[in-house]
């Protein structure tokens, strides 16, 4: 992931210094909650078609992460230019992805068209998102008071407006965003279907290099503890009792090593680019 540029002096971007979408997205353990966004979005039908169609496969997943990362790290702490640069970018790749559900999957029948930038599909993509964030903060970094959660979401619509959604549009507090999220997981939009299972079988299985074979299990037992009921269930990921104790562990430990952990390595160093620009810490 190449690093920021150090932009223009002075500029905070979209954010700055002393918002809370600096301070939780400053986190590289945040990374662990990659999977669980990406088998939320692959829940719909229409973007695991999206996914399955026009994904390169040239690229590992992995390798994809790292450069969808490195844009949304840019969105949040780039400067305007940076950040405007980074999500048109996006915005460009959004309006090239389009096509036709191949096989019928839950309420939508073979050949249902799809676009990355349908503004349903941008609005579940952002949900996820900024969902996955405060649940992942909570479990592995620290918990956030109700008005920090509430704030988060708040001021995470600029980050959903970079991309094309009205801010209005987006929830504004974090009950908000749990009634969305469940009637989302509750209701009869999401189906996990053979494109989805596919490409989740990527994410939780890689074999790409001996790293990603021996970090499997726990990413899979992060992310399974992540998920929602009905979508764990549906991408088959088992969470008995077993399960269960193996995620609190790996959550407890996880709490611990950030707080031990030095700021160089604890912190993107996008945060780090980004504070100097304006004269933070």
């Amino acid at each position: 992931m190449p690093p920021l540029p150090p932009g223009r002096a002075g500029d905070p971007g979209l954010f700055g210094p002393s918002s809370i979408v600096w301070r939780v997205n400053r986190e590289r353990g945040l990374l662990v909650s990659a999977p669980a966004v990406a088998l939320l979005q692959l829940a719909h039908p229409l973007i695991a078609a999206a996914v399955a169609e026009h994904t390169d496969r040239r690229r590992t997943a992995a390798e994809r992460l790292g450069a969808t990362l490195g844009l949304n790290l840019a969105v949040i702490f780039g400067d305007r230019e940076q950040a405007e640069r980074a999500a048109a970018h996006v915005r460009d790749l959004h309006t090239r992805v389009n096509g036709q559900l191949g096989t019928a999957t839950g309420l939508f029948p073979a050949g249902s068209p799809y676009r990355a930038d349908d503004l349903d599909l941008l609005r579940w993509g952002h949900a996820t998102i900024v969902w996955a964030g405060v649940e992942c903060y909570a479990r592995f970094v620290e918990q956030l008071a109700n008005t920090e959660r509430d704030q988060y979401v708040a001021d995470a619509r600029l980050f959903g407006a970079a991309f094309g959604l009205e801010s209005a549009s987006l929830p504004s507090t974090f009950d908000d965003l749990q009634v969305y999220v469940s009637s989302m997981v509750e209701g009869n939009v999401l189906a996990v279907g053979d494109a989805g299972r596919r490409e989740a079988q990527e994410i939780l299985w890689p074999r790409h290099t001996r790293r990603e074979r021996v970090a499997g299990p726990a990413q899979r037992i992060l992310t399974a503890g992540l998920l929602p009921d009905s979508v764990r269930r549906g991408f088959a990921l088992p969470w008995g009792p077993r399960q269960r104790a193996a995620f609190s562990v790996l959550a407890g430990a996880t709490r611990v090593a950030v707080r031990t952990m030095p700021r160089r390595l604890r912190w993107w160093p996008h945060y780090r680019t980004a504070c100097a620009r304006v004269g933070g810490q």
